[in-house]
C-alpha cells in the first residue's frame, strides 16, 4: 500500500492512496467440501479532511475504487442431501466503487450534528454459472448488484443542547435518523430477493457523572418499530413432500432499554 497526504494548511489536508490485497482460499466444511479460490483486490481512494468557519464545521470528503478478482462470497446454500450449508464461493471478478461525506457541526453553543453520505456502486462484472436453489436453473449473474449494496445510505445524528448541571454533570438527549435505498439480499437479484428502502430512529438520553466515572443511559432504537428484512435464503421444506423454501431475517424490531456504565 501507498499512502500520499498534503496539507494545504492548518485546517486542510488532501490524501490519496493505492494499494493491493490478497486473501487466501480453502475449502467448505460439511458435506459439499467445495473449493474457493484465493480473493485479490487492487483499491484506490482520495479525499479530503477539512475544519471550516474555525473550526464549528468538519466535513471529510472522499472517492474511492476497488476491483476484485475472485471476491469470495458468503451463502446460504441447499447442499447433498437437502441439508443447508453456509458456503464461500467465488465471483469471477466484482467492481465497487462510491462517494462518501460525513461530519460534524456545531450549530450553536451545545449543540451537535453529525451527518453522513453515501452513494454506491457495486456490482459483479462476470459471474457466470451460479445455481438458483429458488428455481434449479443456472444463471449468468453478471451485471448484477452485490449482496445488501445499497446505493444510497444517509446518516443524521442531533444533539439539541447539552444540559450541565451545578455539580458539572450533564444531560444529553440525542436523535438519529437513518436512509437506506432499496438493496438486494440474494446475488440474483430476484424481485422476492428486493428489500425496499427505509428510514430507522433512534433516542437516547445521556446522563454522565462531572468526573464521568459512571453514566446512565436510557435509548429507544427503531422507533418506527419497522419490520426490515437483513437477509434471505433458500432452503428446503422438512415438511411434507421436498420443495423449495424461502426464508428471511428480520433486523430487531423496537428495542428499548437503560445502559449503566462506569470506569474504575
Amino acid at each position: 500500500r501507498v499512502a500520499l497526504d498534503y496539507a494545504l494548511d492548518d485546517d486542510h489536508l488532501l490524501y490519496a492512496s493505492a494499494g493491493t490485497g490478497y486473501k487466501s482460499g480453502g475449502f467448505n466444511r460439511g458435506t459439499s467440501q467445495a473449493i474457493y479460490d484465493p480473493e485479490t483486490v487492487l483499491a484506490f481512494e482520495v479525499g479530503s479532511k477539512s475544519s471550516l468557519f474555525d473550526r464549528r464545521l468538519r466535513l471529510n470528503l472522499s472517492a474511492f475504487y476497488y476491483d476484485y478478482e475472485d471476491l469470495q462470497l458468503a451463502q446460504i446454500e441447499t447442499g447433498p442431501g437437502g441439508v443447508i450449508e453456509n458456503i464461500t464461493r467465488n465471483a469471477a471478478s466484482s467492481e465497487i466503487w462510491g462517494l462518501e461525506a460525513e461530519g460534524d457541526a456545531i450549530p450553536y453553543p451545545g449543540a451537535l450534528l453529525n451527518f453522513a453520505l453515501g452513494y454506491l456502486h457495486a456490482e459483479f462484472e462476470r459471474f457466470p454459472n451460479v445455481l438458483d436453489d429458488l428455481t434449479g436453473q443456472i444463471e449468468d449473474l453478471s451485471g448484477n448488484r452485490l449482496v445488501n449494496a445499497p446505493e444510497f445510505t444517509a446518516t443524521l445524528g442531533f444533539e439539541p443542547y447539552t444540559f450541565v448541571f451545578s455539580n458539572g454533570a450533564t444531560l444529553v438527549p440525542r436523535v438519529q435518523l437513518h436512509y437506506q435505498s432499496a438493496a438486494h439480499l440474494r446475488v440474483q437479484n430476484k424481485p422476492e430477493d428486493r428489500r425496499d428502502d427505509f428510514t430507522r430512529t433512534d433516542l437516547r438520553l445521556r446522563y454522565s457523572a462531572a468526573n464521568e466515572s459512571w453514566f446512565a443511559e436510557a435509548y429507544v432504537e427503531n422507533l418506527e418499530d419497522r419490520s426490515v428484512l437483513s437477509s434471505v435464503s433458500t432452503g428446503t421444506l422438512r415438511i411434507g413432500p421436498p420443495a423449495p423454501s424461502f426464508k428471511g431475517t428480520f433486523m430487531a424490531p423496537r428495542v428499548w432499554g437503560l445502559v449503566l456504565g462506569a470506569r474504575f
